[in-house]
C-alpha cells in the first residue's frame, strides 16, 4: 500500500502543528514561570526594606532616636532638640515612602488586591479570607499609622502621595485621634 504524497504533507502538517501547539505552551509556562520568579524576588525586596528599617532602629548608632521612636510623642515640636527633631521627621518619611512604594507595587504583585486598593484589616467585611498576604500588608500599613507623627507626616505632605494611598489610610482610620 503506498501513501499519496497528500496525506504525507497532511501527516507533515499536522505533526508540525502539533509540535508548534507543543512548543508554544512549553513557551508560556516559561514565561509564567519567569513571571513568578520575579513577582518574588519583588516580594522579598519588600520584606528586605523592612528589615532594613529594623535594622536601623537597632542599631547602637541611632539609640537616641530609637529611643525617642519608642517614646509617646504626639507632636514634633515635643522633641526639643532641633536636630533630634529633624532625623524623626526624615526616618518617617522614609518609612512614608517605603509604605507608598510598597501599596503601589503589591497590586502588580498579588492577584488578590482589590481594584479600589481598600485595605483589608483582619476581621473586617474586607478580609474574606481569600488573600492571607494582602491582609498582612494592610495590617502592617494600619499599625504603622497608629502612630500620630507617621500621620502627621503623611498630612503635610500629602500632595506627594497617590490619593488612592492616602485614601486607602485614611479609610482605615488609624490617624485618628
Amino acid at each position: 500500500m503506498e501513501i499519496s504524497g497528500a496525506v504525507v504533507v497532511a501527516l507533515a502538517t499536522l505533526i508540525t502543528v502539533i509540535f508548534l501547539y507543543w512548543q508554544t505552551d512549553a513557551t508560556r509556562q516559561q514565561t509564567k514561570e519567569a513571571a513568578n520568579q520575579v513577582a518574588a524576588a519583588r516580594l522579598d525586596g519588600l520584606y528586605q526594606q523592612l528589615l532594613h528599617w529594623d535594622e536601623f532602629r537597632s542599631s547602637n548608632d541611632n539609640k537616641r532616636l530609637n529611643w525617642l521612636m519608642g517614646q509617646k510623642i504626639d507632636n514634633f515640636d515635643d522633641i526639643k532638640d532641633p536636630q533630634e527633631r529633624e532625623q524623626y521627621y526624615s526616618a518617617l518619611v522614609w518609612f512614608l515612602d517605603y509604605f507608598s512604594y510598597m501599596y503601589s507595587t503589591l497590586p502588580g504583585l498579588l492577584k488578590c488586591v482589590p481594584d479600589n486598593g481598600q485595605l483589608a484589616l483582619r476581621g473586617s467585611r474586607e478580609d474574606s479570607g481569600k488573600c492571607e498576604s494582602w491582609v498582612a500588608w494592610s495590617q502592617t500599613i494600619y499599625v504603622a499609622f497608629k502612630d500620630p507623627l507617621l500621620c502627621q507626616v503623611l498630612n503635610d505632605d500629602e500632595e506627594l502621595y497617590e490619593k488612592k494611598f492616602v485614601r486607602a489610610v485614611r479609610d482605615t482610620r488609624a490617624c485618628l485621634p
